[in-house]
């Protein structure tokens, strides 16, 4: 993507039978529409994805729900921990932000959604993009 860190683009449109439509790399596989949006980040992170989980467990006293529900895939597991925080934990659980992916200097997410995508989709998908952005924090230096 060549656009000035900050830039958003959302995007709309089909699916591809076994396309993975849970923020770029996810559990989930379906045919149908969905929803995409690219940040571009003011500095890089190293790769990383929250996905929903598949299946998920009946809820047990006293679970992290975060973790009942998603997971992290990055390729340094004590990175899990720091880069993705309690309070970005809650955005997940409360459905203040769809899972995504982290590659370099660029978020993105997926969605899926079959309605056209509208004006007020796209800034939908834009204000997940800057809340995900938001609680990740400053990345990492060049």
């Amino acid at each position: 993507m060549d656009a000035p860190p900050g830039a958003a683009l959302g995007c709309g449109g089909r699916l591809a039978a076994g396309a993975r439509a849970d923020g770029l790399a996810g559990a989930d596989r379906v045919e149908g529409r969905g929803h995409c949006a690219i940040l571009r980040l003011l500095r890089p992170y190293p790769t990383t994805a929250v996905q929903r989980r598949r299946t998920i467990a009946a809820a047990r006293a006293g679970e992290d729900e975060f973790a009942r529900r998603y997971r992290i895939l990055p390729r340094d597991m004590d990175l899990a921990d720091r880069l993705v925080a309690p309070e970005l934990h809650a955005a997940h659980v409360t459905g203040l932000v769809p899972p995504w992916t982290v590659i370099g200097d660029e978020l993105y997410t997926v969605v899926t959604d079959r309605r056209p995508l509208t004006p007020r989709r796209v800034a939908k998908r834009v204000d997940e993009l800057l809340r995900i952005a938001d609680l990740l924090g400053p990345g990492e230096r060049a």
